[in-house]
C-alpha cells in the first residue's frame, strides 16, 4: 500500500513488489523494498523521492513468514535529461560516439538504471582497448526552471596494459601450445577482457573446467594470465 501519492505507476511497481519472494529478517526486507520503490521512481524521472516502509506481520512460521507493508512517499518533481557532456575523452576522441553507449534520449525522462547500464557501457567499451583502470565520475547539474538534469561525466582512462604472458597448467606441453595457438590474446596484445574471456569458453570443450588468474602490474601496466585446467566432475 502506499500513502502520499496517488499516481497509478505506484500501482505497478506494488504489483511488481508482490511478484517476489523475500529472505532474512523483516527490518531487512523492508530496507530491500524501501530500496527498490526508490529506484522504481528514480526509473520514472523522480530524482530524489522519498520513500519510508512500515512493516506488519501477518502471519508467522518456520517456513515462511507474510507481511503488508505501507510505504510512505513523496515523490518529488519528474525531470527529463538535458543532455550529456563528456570530458577528458583522450584516447577515444569521438564523444558522440561515447554519447550513443547511453541508453536515454536527451528529453527522455531520467532514468537512473538506464544511465548506470550506459556507464558500465562506457567501461567495457574501454576496457576492450587495454584500459582496465578506466573509471568514470558523473556529476548532475539540476534545473529547476524546467526540470531537467544535465549529466556531465568526467572520464579517468588510466593508461593501456598489455598482455604479457599466458600459462595454461594441468595440460601437457603439446595440448598447451595448441590451446595457446587458439587463444585470443598473445603476449604482446593489448589487453581485452572480452577476448580473454572468449577464449576461457573456448577451452571448455577439451573436458575442463578452466580456473583463471590474472596479475596485474601497474607500473609495468602489463597483465600475466594463468589458466589451470581441471577435469569435469563428470569426467573419469
Amino acid at each position: 500500500m502506499f500513502e502520499g501519492s496517488q499516481r497509478s505507476s505506484l500501482g505497478r511497481i506494488a504489483d511488481s513488489l508482490k511478484e517476489r519472494t523475500y529472505t532474512g529478517s523483516v527490518e531487512g526486507i523492508t530496507s530491500e523494498l524501501e530500496e527498490r520503490v526508490r529506484r522504481a521512481l528514480q526509473e520514472r524521472g523522480f530524482f530524489t523521492p522519498q520513500v519510508s516502509g512500515n512493516t506488519r506481520v501477518l502471519t508467522s512460521s518456520p517456513i515462511e513468514t507474510q507481511v503488508a507493508v505501507a510505504f510512505h512517499v513523496v515523490e518529488g518533481k519528474q525531470y527529463h535529461l538535458a543532455g550529456i557532456g563528456i570530458r577528458n575523452n583522450h584516447a577515444i576522441s569521438d564523444a558522440q560516439a561515447l554519447r550513443d553507449l547511453i541508453p536515454v534520449k536527451d528529453g527522455e525522462l531520467f532514468n537512473r538504471t538506464h544511465i548506470e547500464e550506459g556507464l558500465e557501457r562506457l567501461k567495457n567499451a574501454y576496457s576492450q582497448q587495454g584500459y582496465i583502470n578506466f573509471t568514470v565520475v558523473p556529476e548532475t547539474k539540476i534545473n529547476e526552471d524546467d526540470n531537467s538534469v544535465w549529466l556531465e561525466l568526467d572520464l579517468d582512462e588510466g593508461k593501456v596494459f598489455y598482455v604479457s604472458n599466458i600459462d595454461i597448467l594441468g595440460v601437457d606441453e603439446q595440448a598447451e601450445h595448441q590451446m595457446l595457438q587458439d587463444f585470443l590474446l598473445k603476449p604482446g596484445d593489448i589487453y581485452s577482457q572480452a577476448r580473454f574471456d572468449l577464449s576461457i569458453q573456448r577451452l571448455s570443450p577439451h573436458k575442463a573446467i578452466p580456473v583463471s588468474e590474472r596479475r596485474v602490474d601497474e607500473r609495468a601496466g602489463t597483465v600475466a594470465l594463468t589458466i589451470s585446467l581441471g577435469r569435469c566432475p563428470d569426467s573419469p
